[in-house]
């Protein structure tokens, strides 16, 4: 599945949990846990105007036993293009289930330093929010201000 969402100057392509016993914190967000990707998550990519792709990431979100959703990802960069204004706008999405926001900040995901995502381990954050009783218009990973120029 691949979510696709076009921005000025970007476009932005669009997670079974091994728990681990005390959480970790990357950049303010608790790593709850990994799990590794697999082929079904959905997938994305930044890429600016200016060149071939910046970053390729994988994403899949699921609900725990406590009916909790909980969202993992992972990420590679592809090319140096652009990188810190890539980081910025990985900072400035969002998880959302229909209109609602559910997790903000999209860089707790894991860095891949290989080519292939699939089977990498992949960073777990709970949102904290039970999923809602009927999805409308989808989930996906979206900006919080979508007039935004990076």
């Amino acid at each position: 599945m691949t979510n696709v969402i076009i921005l000025p100057r970007i476009l932005l392509m669009g997670l079974v949990f091994v728990f681990v016993s005390s959480a970790a914190s990357l950049a303010g967000h608790k790593i709850i846990g990994t799990a590794p990707v697999e082929q079904d998550w959905f997938e994305g990519q930044i890429r600016w105007t200016e060149g071939p792709p910046s970053y390729k990431f994988r994403w899949h979100v699921r609900v725990n036993k406590q009916g909790i959703v909980i969202l993992c990802g992972a990420g590679r960069w592809v090319s140096a293009n652009l990188r810190s204004e890539s980081k910025r706008v990985i900072r400035d999405r969002a998880f959302f289930f229909d209109d609602m926001v559910y997790y903000k900040d999209m860089s707790f995901f894991a860095t891949v330093k290989s080519d292939k995502l699939i089977g990498a381990p992949a960073n777990c954050v709970s949102t904290g929010k039970q999923p809602p009783k009927q999805v409308k218009d989808g989930v996906g990973i979206l900006p919080l201000n979508p007039n935004k120029v990076y």
